[in-house]
């Protein structure tokens, strides 16, 4: 979809399924884009916490 236009001309010009994969095509490319963040985030808190634990274990004994 060319910025700038939108949803319903896309739509009108394209016609109806066309539309529609794009949009939900676009959707899907943000929302994995978004998850693979999350993921690299939450994997990157882990190390650190395993990292806090392992030090503070080796600490006590």
């Amino acid at each position: 979809m060319r910025r700038g236009m939108d949803a319903i001309t896309f739509i009108k010009e394209t016609g109806f399924p066309a539309g529609a994969f794009v949009m939900l095509y676009a959707l899907f490319r943000t929302t994995l884009a978004e998850n693979t963040r999350a993921l690299q985030e939450l994997s990157h808190v882990i190390r650190e916490v395993r990292g806090l634990l392992l030090r503070l274990n080796g600490a006590t004994k």
